[in-house]
């Protein structure tokens, strides 16, 4: 290609080729003022120039021109056409402003220059504007100046897409109005349609649109999810230019995409490195491709750690759909547990600064927040895997400072927050990466856990159900699930709804469990301890002790391994998971006969030292599985006392005391066990034992004592108010009902226990109504108290059983029957609460009906409490001997009805299946001889 001069004064001219152009272009601008050339003349040498990427030589022959346009207005033929010396001149004015504007656009380093090179763009579109308002050339230059200023000015995109929309309604012909506009609506996520208009421009002019509309075509197929598209496009980038910094970038990063393989496993991943390396030197400050070589070095560092041995790897990963340029991080990073393991290790490690000063360098390089953002990110998590929490954390910080929508950015920042201690601001963070990443499991299980542990239990079952629905493979998903179902069951209100969640916890916990075995990991005692609890509160006994056992299996057997079986759960979830539930039984049917000393526990209730979040010291350690030892022991001692076997119970009880002397609940179950077989003074030595340990004001170590929630002092004092009830000492029982009246939150366990004393008549001293009987004035007030704890606890089936008990026998039958009734219904949908509640409500009912004269339907709910098997628990066998006692009584009851029912057959039969279970009991010998007398009786023989 070649230029014509036209010689001034004559038909001759000048031919220069384009590639003999000289360096320096004296020359040149020598020649076209001596022959006085057009201005267009000039502007053809300047664009030669500029396409030889001769950029400085471009910007001096239009310099030279631009101050004499006086000059070259006064020539003949310009004055023959004017008008095409004021579009000579536009011409000009536009091709300095396009080249400040891009200069200014490429210049991050030093703010000085590129608001130097702003001014200049500004002068010369300034000076355009003088000329004509409407040129479409100076609308395209300002399209470019604003797109320039995108993360600058809020306005910018805006000033942007109006200048390149005038351009294009003049010629949509244009291939760089095009372009400006691909761009335009690139950065407004519009990708269909900036691909549309890039492959327009490419058509248009191959050779204009050149690198700039291929590497477009290369985003927008990436962004709509046709990687094959992207690859190619930037392919075809490279084989027409290699040295093009976006293509290798972009390329590199498809390759490690497309492979989901990390930096050192494949030769496709090194490869990709290797562009990553090639771009960083062709263009230093080209901060995309430095944030990933940082990223390269960090996941090689971790990789030689593993080899090693040093580093606990995790299998999960957490990928990004809206973070393509970032790898797939580790989803776990076990803070607690490994902190002084990298703090060993770090300063060994060659690549730790050299990854500091790459992403220190890519900040400084850009301006865009989210590259700046992925620096500062690429620093946080450096530190973080360190162990350096409160170095990560302002890193993690302006990371989502300058990109909130940077999920993984706020994900670990959630991890760091909650390795502080700071969990609301973790709870911010993770709140933030689920609304970025609804579906990721990671996200999804922190999130569940931390809500968890604030007490909002039903939003962390939602979730964490989203969770393993995620990622069905994740045990701790599961294990954070099932304690959020048994925190639910707490709060449930209705004794199917609890049932159900309680099944849902033992499924999850279940599912736990068959993962790690699949998985080859080691099982902890405190997830069969929490499965086997459960089983026992739903009746599966056996299964319950089957699983308690394997927990004292495992906290027995762990011996030389109990610094991996238990540092190994002191992970950032983990940690919140693993808080022992010391909530005594329930604020539902508390204090029931049956286990007034407290459901089993689901983990340790003797502390409620959140030791999982601690260093695991070899001391912690220890005292830790001294206290799970003492946990599993005093499970085994509740279970084998409803089972009736006192003895090995006996023992289970007191060497879990043994080893945890100061455990109130073991106190108050070996005070259980005594009344249980009428030892009542060391049943009461057992009590006031425990209660000295609740009580901070009258414990031996005050100030120690203070360290405990006044949940847990009710619930003890609770437990000891009915033990002390049942040794039949009306003053002891009374001072510590007064005790328990002045804690906080503790008018349910006062008031129920009120009532219980008072139902059972030993309070002897009544104030009121001198001429009311003193029994009546006791069941009164058993009636209020159990009316108030009603009130408070709808759903408490020992109150309602109480109230029932003390209106059946004021003579109000009717409101006792109707409350038997209705108890019955609650108590038989669910074997969560006690069994003998559930008969003995039927068995009132029964008497109610009786009282009233309702003989027929007395008789029938006499069977079926016959059909009932009355024990405790359904799956505990009773000695014969007791199950005979209790169906003569009610053999013995039903002929009663049957006789009020004239219904002498049944009668018949009633009196001799009493007889026949208890041959030697004198009163039903007395009925029968009745029964004769009255002609209904059954012959002796019988």
């Amino acid at each position: 290609m070649s230029i014509i001069i036209p010689v001034r004064g004559s038909a001759n001219t000048v031919e220069v080729f384009n590639d003999e152009l000289p360096d320096n272009p004296a020359d040149v601008i020598d020649l076209l003022r001596a022959e006085l050339a057009p201005l267009g003349i000039w502007c053809e040498f300047a664009v030669a120039y500029h396409g030889q990427g001769k950029h400085d030589q471009f910007r001096e022959i239009l310099h030279s021109v631009v101050d004499a346009f006086d000059v070259y207005e006064m020539q003949d033929f310009y004055r023959r056409e004017p008008s095409s010396f004021g579009e000579d001149q536009l011409r000009i004015l536009n091709l300095l402003a396009a080249s400040a504007t891009s200069s200014f656009m490429k210049e991050h380093l030093r703010k000085d220059v590129r608001d130097a090179w702003r001014q200049k763009a500004l002068e010369y579109i300034g000076r355009a504007d003088n000329i004509s308002t409407s040129s479409p050339l100076t609308w395209l230059v300002k399209a470019m100046f604003w797109i320039g200023e995108y993360h600058r000015d809020k306005n910018a995109s805006q000033n942007a897409g109006y200048y390149a929309d005038s351009s294009l309604r003049n010629s949509d012909s244009s291939c760089v109005a095009n372009l400006a506009k691909a761009t335009i609506l690139f950065h407004e996520k519009k990708y269909a349609d900036a691909l549309w208009l890039y492959v327009k421009a490419l058509r248009l002019d191959p050779k204009a649109a050149g690198a700039s509309a291929r590497v477009g075509i290369g985003f927008c197929a990436y962004q709509l999810g046709d990687k094959a598209k992207a690859v190619a496009a930037f392919e075809r980038v490279l084989g027409l230019n290699p040295s093009n910094v976006e293509a290798l970038t972009a390329i590199a990063l498809l390759k490690l995409d497309l492979t989901c393989v990390r930096p050192d496993e494949s030769e496709t991943a090194i490869s990709a490195v290797r562009m990553f390396s090639r771009a960083a030197e062709l263009r230093p400050t080209y901060s995309i491709a430095i944030n990933h070589h940082a990223n390269h070095l960090f996941w090689k560092w971790q990789a030689d750690l593993e080899k090693s041995g040093t580093l606990i790897s995790s299998s999960a990963h957490f990928c990004l759909a809206n973070n393509p340029s970032s790898k797939p991080l580790s989803a776990r990073v076990n803070l607690p547990c490994m902190l002084s393991k990298y703090k060993l290790i770090s300063s060994h490690n060659e690549h730790v600064p050299e990854i500091n000063n790459l992403a220190s360098r890519s900040y400084h390089c850009t301006v865009v927040p989210e590259i700046q953002a992925e620096a500062y990110f690429v620093l946080g998590r450096n530190s973080h895997v360190r162990g350096d929490m409160e170095g990560a954390l302002p890193y993690y910080t302006q990371a989502c400072r300058l990109w909130p929508g940077f999920a993984l950015a706020q994900f670990r920042l959630a991890q760091v927050r909650i390795a502080l201690g700071d969990l609301v601001a973790a709870t911010e963070a993770a709140e933030m990466a689920y609304s970025l990443v609804p579906r990721a499991p990671e996200v999804l299980r922190l999130l569940g856990v931390l809500h968890l542990h604030q007490r909002s239990t039903e939003t962390a079952s939602r979730i964490l159900q989203l969770a393993v629905k995620a990622n069905e493979n994740d045990p701790l998903s599961w294990l954070a699930l099932a304690n959020a179902k048994e925190h639910m069951s707490i709060k449930q209100c209705s004794s199917k709804t609890e049932r159900d969640t309680m099944e849902m916890a033992i499924h999850a916990y279940k599912k736990a469990i068959q993962l790690q075995i699949h998985g080859g990991s080691y099982i902890f005692a405190q997830v069969l301890n929490n499965l086997g609890v459960l089983q026992f509160e739903l009746g599966h006994v056996k299964s319950a002790a089957a699983a308690l056992h394997a927990a004292l299996k495992n906290v027995q057997g762990s011996g030389a391994d109990s610094d991996s079986t238990v540092g190994s759960i002191v992970d950032v979830e983990a940690s919140l998971l693993w808080r022992w539930k010391a909530e005594a039984s329930c604020h539902k049917h508390v204090l029931s006969d049956n286990d007034s000393t407290g459901k089993v526990s689901s983990a340790s209730d003797s502390s409620r030292n959140d030791g999982i979040l601690d260093d695991p010291q070899d001391s912690q350690i220890l005292q830790r599985q001294t206290e799970v030892l003492a946990t599993m022991w005093t499970n085994l001692a509740q279970l084998y006392r409803s089972l009736g076997n006192y003895p090995i119970a006996s023992e289970f009880a007191r060497a879990a005391l043994k080893v945890n002397p100061r455990s109130v609940r073991c106190l108050l179950l070996l005070a259980r066990l005594h009344l249980d077989i009428n030892q009542h003074e060391h049943a009461q030595s057992y009590i006031e034992s425990a209660v000295n340990l609740a009580l901070p004001r009258i414990s031996e170590n005050a100030a120690k004592a203070m360290e405990s929630s006044h949940s847990q002092a009710a619930d003890a004092l609770a437990v000891a108010c009915v033990l002390q009830s049942k040794v039949k000492d009306a003053v002891k029982t009374v001072d510590l009902l007064r005790m328990l009246c002045k804690m906080s939150d503790s008018s349910v366990y006062s008031h129920l226990t009120l009532a219980h004393v008072h139902m059972s008549g030993l309070v002897e001293h009544c104030s009121g109504v001198r001429s009311m009987p003193r029994r009546v004035h006791q069941l009164r007030f058993a009636s209020e108290y159990a009316r108030s704890v009603l009130k408070m606890t709808p759903s408490c089936s020992v109150a309602a059983h109480v109230l029932g008990l003390s209106l059946l026998e004021l003579g109000q039958l009717d409101d006792a029957a109707i409350i038997f009734e209705r108890l019955r219904e609650s108590v038989s949908r669910s074997r969560i609460h006690s069994c003998s509640i559930s008969w003995d409500s039927t068995v009132n009912l029964a008497h109610s009906y009786c009282l009233t004269g309702r003989w027929t339907e007395a008789a029938a709910v006499y069977t079926a409490c016959l059909r009932m098997p009355p024990a405790p628990v359904a799956e505990i066998p009773w000695g014969v001997s007791v199950i005979q006692s209790r169906r003569a009584e009610l053999s013995h009851w039903l002929a009663h009805a049957y006789q009020g029912s004239e219904n002498k057959s049944g009668a018949s039969r009633g009196l001799a299946a009493a007889i026949h279970l208890r041959p030697n009991d004198q009163q039903f010998h007395g009925t029968i001889l009745s029964a004769n007398a009255n002609g209904y009786g059954t012959r002796q023989g019988e």
